[in-house]
């Protein structure tokens, strides 16, 4: 009987660590803001207000106010083309432009509750306006 709870224990960890797994590797096809399971301090949807190249920062303005965001080379950036209709594509920080949409998830550092580095950003590109 203690086996049996082990083992169930043990498949609803790998169960779970499999789902983490999945969304990291779907993460990217999420439309901005739809993202199961995320939640503030650890991420965030705002504008752009800044986009430095030099010191690869973004100044991003959200509902708790504006937050400054190191983008490594190790952030992965989407653009959300939903608004297009078309798949999400990989991105750059070229495209981090005043104005636009983001949503980003932050590095988890322990005991850090306000992170700055992101691991992913999303950037929504919109239709033209005519």
């Amino acid at each position: 009987m203690v086996r049996a709870k082990w083992v169930g224990s043990a498949l609803c960890v790998l169960f779970l660590a499999g789902a983490a797994h999945a969304q990291k590797a779907t993460e990217r096809y999420i439309p901005i803001g739809e993202s199961p399971g995320l939640a503030a301090p650890y991420t965030m949807i705002g504008q752009i207000e800044a986009a430095d190249a030099g010191s690869r920062t973004l100044t991003v303005s959200g509902p708790e106010g504006a937050r400054t965001v190191e983008i490594s080379d190790l952030t992965k950036i989407w653009l959300d083309k939903t608004g297009l209709q078309q798949s999400n594509t990989v991105g750059a920080f070229e495209h981090c432009a005043e104005g636009r949409t983001v949503e980003v998830k932050f590095e988890e550092e322990r005991g850090d509750v306000h992170p700055r580095r992101a691991e992913w950003l999303k950037i929504r590109v919109t239709p033209p306006t005519r």
